[in-house]
């Protein structure tokens, strides 16, 4: 028969035997930057391996704390196809594509904290203090749909349809209080009332709307292109006038992308693939263009591209199956320096 003092030892010994063997206890410590100095950078990867991950770029040192973060930080993958990640207060929302999963981190020390399954997310967006949108696939012969997060719960309250077939991309919380969802397998873009969640009158563009931005004069910028035409296109409204279009045509190219405003909204950069007739190469557009600049800004067209806080505009460039790498520049693009990253950086996110 055990005595008190024996089933108190044996407790103490099972105690910290579980202690040793909780995984938590055993994760390495990821040590962050601050906030201020962070630069995370979204890398997809090899499609469709589970090896997409975050990495980040500490600003002050100029060294990589992470080419995998979220892996480090968690001991597991994030998953396959990351396409974005959005800040949202002191939270990270990760939309992994092709794992139909909508990933949530805290930016204290970016542990995984809630997930929530969604039917190939892309991209989020606050639209109040306790609601997101976030743009969904569902694949090809489906809706496409803008699912309706709680911020507090995190879950899905409802969804959006932006119609049968129709690929929503990038979306944007305008300045006038309505949101805009650039449909890349249509012409048009779907616009919702964050307050009734109800769609307006859609917008027509050109075949393939994909990116958009607005700048600091509430004008809306978006990126067409189809790789069946001739041409892809930028182009700008008003929201007020919303047919009432600028239109600059570029030539078409599977590589056109990244739309993007420096931090003050009084530049538009666009990368682009090239021809023979126009260079390939990170295009600076000021607000009132009405054709492409004769020369890019930056003779080189990146996978991945942002613009930070100090006007230092990023590149990323993939290399198949091993890591990639980031590049930085001037606002004048003059290259400052390069570092490796995750495997096919396709965006960066700065605090």
């Amino acid at each position: 028969m055990f005595s008190l003092k024996k089933l108190s030892l044996l407790a103490l010994s099972g105690s910290l035997l579980l202690t040793a063997c909780d995984p938590k206890k055993d994760d390495p410590k990821v040590e962050l930057p601050s906030p201020s100095e962070r630069v995370y950078v979204v890398n997809e990867g090899n499609f469709p391996s589970p090896d997409g991950d975050i990495s980040l770029f500490n600003t002050t040192t100029k060294t990589v704390t992470s080419t995998g973060l979220y892996k480090s930080v968690n001991q597991g993958d994030l998953g396959s196809n990351p396409q974005s990640m959005t800040i949202i207060g002191t939270k990270a929302y990760l939309a992994v594509t092709a794992s139909d999963s909508l990933n949530i981190v805290n930016l204290t020390d970016f542990r995984h904290t809630a997930g929530i399954h969604l039917k190939q997310p892309r991209y989020a967006v606050a639209v109040s203090a306790t609601k997101a949108y976030v743009t969904q696939w569902n694949g090809y012969v489906a809706n496409g749909t803008v699912s309706i997060v709680d911020l507090a719960t995190n879950r899905i309250t409802g969804t959006i349809s932006t119609g049968l077939g129709v690929q929503p991309e990038e979306i944007l919380l305008g300045k006038n209080g309505l949101v805009y969802v650039a449909n890349s397998s249509s012409n048009f873009l779907t616009v919702i009332n964050p307050a009734t969640d109800a769609v307006q009158a859609p917008i027509a563009t050109p075949d393939g709307p994909k990116g958009i931005v607005q700048d600091n004069a509430g004008n809306i910028w978006v990126l067409c292109g189809q790789y069946v035409d001739p041409n892809d296109h930028i182009i700008r409204f008003n929201p007020a006038t919303p047919a009432t279009q600028v239109n600059i045509a570029v030539p078409s190219n599977y590589s056109n992308g990244n739309l993007r405003l420096n931090p003050a909204g009084d530049k538009v950069f666009v990368s682009l693939g090239g021809d023979s007739k126009v260079a390939a190469g990170i295009y600076e557009l000021p607000l009132t263009a009405t054709t492409l600049p004769a020369t890019p800004l930056i003779r080189r067209n990146f996978y991945g591209l942002g613009i930070d806080k100090d006007n230092v505009i990023y590149g990323g460039a993939s290399r198949g199956a091993s890591n990639g790498y980031a590049s930085r520049y001037t606002s004048t693009g003059t290259k400052i320096d390069s570092f490796q990253v995750g495997k096919y950086p396709n965006g960066f996110v700065f605090n």
